[in-house]
């Protein structure tokens, strides 16, 4: 399980880009893309978090059956899917009408 947890929390950079000043104004650029580097750090606090249970959770089980290990995937399944709703969330964090949906 560990494996795929530091796939998963390595995922979210691929969606990072550099950002293309527009007349030279680099910070203006930075700052434009402020949204989706928030999205990446609550992804990757997320599933830090979740990588941390699963070490938990495994310390207090001596052996698991099969339903432990159907619970698994779905709790990877959980695990990979972090990244998607991150980024509606932050970018409607401001409050704006679709905010109650990105949060949803």
């Amino acid at each position: 399980m560990d494996a795929v947890l530091a796939i998963a929390i390595t995922l979210p950079v691929v969606e990072l880009h550099a950002p293309k000043p527009e007349e030279g104004d680099l910070a203006a650029a930075y700052l434009k893309l402020a949204p989706e580097y928030a999205a990446y750090g609550l992804s990757v606090i997320l599933i830090g978090l979740y990588w941390i249970h699963s070490h938990f959770s495994g310390k207090l089980l001596e052996k698991t059956d099969h339903g432990y290990n159907l619970l698994s995937i779905g709790f990877l399944a959980a695990v990979s899917i972090t990244p998607f709703p991150a980024r509606p969330l932050v970018e409607h964090f401001a409050g704006d009408t679709q905010s109650s949906t990105a949060a949803l």
